[in-house]
């Protein structure tokens, strides 16, 4: 007996829309964009909840939402095991979703046998988005351990992890650009960030997952704050950018985007 193994790809995008409503034009401009990059889960930070279903309606009937606390996931197909946890002040959040993604023979580029419930014809990832504190590093590292438990569950399934962690990653600079990067937060009075938030989420995690590499900014401060991470030898990463949502003038975040098999 031969045993044949499916590989399917899909694409994640993970964007802060700065509290962007449905009504004005960047929302259009958002819109565009997403179906260009054929974004297949789109995870949204500072995202109104009429915002985040009006990004699914506006994909299509095959897309889906799960929304609250400021944070939204839009994703082709079901989402099931919908878990919320509350972060504290600032409406901060994470959620987690098992996204049931309907494969097609040219990746997952369209529905295929909506009304089939066979598992055989979806890929199936866990998603969890996050948006943590912006002022206080303590506070992040207390927020992500309430983070963590979504992280550990459905181990038998790749997952996917990201969003606005408002965190510096000290491995993406240099000394000198790190070295400029405090003396700017300093004169800004900003906390001193110590750079360890995604060396935790990898201790958390038991080092079973993969933060995406630096690209470059995802911040006006030419800094990254932004991350996606996937799960260790599960998930093939095809393609990674970042997209430069800030100059196109749609939010004041770039976008991560990531194309990606299991």
């Amino acid at each position: 007996t031969t045993t044949t193994t499916t590989t399917a790809s899909f694409v994640v995008v993970s964007i802060n829309l700065k509290c962007m409503n449905q009504h004005v034009k960047e929302f259009d401009k958002l819109i565009s964009l997403l179906k260009k990059k054929k974004a297949s889960v789109i995870m949204m930070q500072e995202c109104p909840k009429k915002t985040a279903f009006a990004v699914a309606e506006r994909l299509g009937d095959t897309y889906t939402c799960t929304a609250g606390s400021s944070l939204g996931i839009v994703a082709r197909g079901e989402q099931l095991d919908v878990e919320k946890v509350e972060l504290g002040r600032y409406n901060k959040a994470a959620i987690g979703v098992t996204v049931h993604i309907p494969i097609t023979n040219n990746g997952i580029d369209q529905q295929q046998q909506q009304d089939d419930d066979n598992d055989n014809n979806k890929c199936i990832v866990r998603v969890v988005n996050t948006h943590l504190d912006h002022l206080n590093e303590p506070l992040r590292l207390r927020q992500i351990v309430k983070v963590a438990p979504l992280l550990q569950k459905k181990k038998d399934i790749p997952l996917v992890f990201g969003g606005d962690l408002n965190a510096l990653n000290k491995s993406d600079y240099n000394e000198h650009e790190w070295d400029a990067i405090m003396r700017a937060r300093s004169n800004a009075c900003l906390e001193e960030d110590t750079g360890v938030l995604i060396q935790e989420i990898q201790k958390l995690t038991k080092n079973r997952m993969q933060v995406l590499p630096y690209l470059g900014a995802t911040t006006p401060y030419n800094t990254r704050v932004d991350y996606l991470f996937v799960t260790k030898e599960r998930v093939e990463i095809n393609d990674y950018k970042i997209v430069k949502t800030i100059e196109k003038g749609l939010t004041d975040h770039n976008m991560v985007y990531a194309d990606l098999s299991v």
